[in-house]
């Protein structure tokens, strides 16, 4: 079946927040193509946060695209390299292990190396909230503070974990202090 050109295929929505000027376009058509498992070009895709939304987004990008998995919860790695999710999700296991056996996704405790390479570093952590309802942000942030020294320049970072208002800018501006040139959107787990 023939494809439709890209102008007109549904794009999914992402919002996008901060983008170096000149790549707002391309970085905006990424983002939504990134969230289409059926767009025509293989990417490199590092999803980090292996818990219910990483593991679904991970298996879902892995029918297209290269995708490594990253957790720092080493026993995470190992069950779902033996295809076995933190979580259930129907389908969610034989997902894992078809796009395992094919290659196409992989996971790792190293986030040096799963994210070196990568197109796309999509974060994906829950976001947990306390008593008074404050969100807890600290796995969000110590990653982009892991990020920081191997961050290349026109990496695409999506954050996909629920986060509050300004989350994103403050992130945004902490890579470029750092002196990196990425592109940031949001886009929220649940649209």
């Amino acid at each position: 079946r023939a494809r439709k050109p890209l102008q007109q295929r549904r794009q999914l929505p992402a919002v996008v927040y901060y983008l170096q000027p000149q790549k707002q376009q391309a970085v905006r058509r990424t983002a939504s193509l990134i969230l289409v498992v059926g767009c025509g070009s293989m990417l490199s895709v590092c999803v980090m946060g292996l818990w219910h939304l990483g593991c679904v987004t991970a298996a879902c990008l892995a029918e297209r695209h290269r995708v490594v998995g990253y957790d720092e919860d080493a026993k995470v790695v190992a069950d779902l390299q033996a295809g076995k999710p933190p979580i259930f999700e129907p389908g969610l296991s034989e997902a894992i292990q078809s796009a395992s056996a094919k290659g196409s996704l992989s996971f790792s405790s190293d986030l040096a190396a799963a994210a070196k390479d990568a197109d796309v570093l999509y974060i994906t952590y829950d976001t947990p909230v306390n008593e008074n309802d404050e969100p807890d942000l600290t796995p969000i942030e110590s990653t982009v503070e892991r990020l920081l020294p191997i961050l290349s320049d026109e990496q695409l970072i999506v954050i996909s974990s629920q986060v509050p208002v300004d989350t994103c800018r403050s992130i945004f501006e902490k890579i470029q202090g750092a002196g990196k040139k990425v592109n940031l959107c949001y886009c929220p787990e649940n649209l």
